[in-house]
């Protein structure tokens, strides 16, 4: 899947603005597999990458692009 262009998002637990996009986080082991992943641009964010409560950031909030990624994938 290709890269999403970002959104903006208020974020509650910095009290500001921050950019998310949708991406595949890799994992590595036995088997390749692709997660889908929320990230933000804020590095210093106690919960970067974690996508876990309180982290207010789940996939949900992209629901419309990975319906339209899935659409695509099913057109081929």
């Amino acid at each position: 899947m290709a890269k999403g262009r970002g959104r903006d998002y208020f974020c509650n637990l910095v009290s500001e603005n921050v950019e998310i996009t949708l991406v595949n986080k890799r994992e590595v082991g036995m088997k390749y597999k692709k997660n889908l992943f929320v990230r933000c641009n804020q590095t210093d964010c106690q919960y970067v990458e974690l996508n876990e409560e309180p982290c207010p950031l789940t996939i949900e909030l992209f629901a419309d692009e990975i319906e339209r990624r899935e659409a695509m994938h099913r057109d081929r």
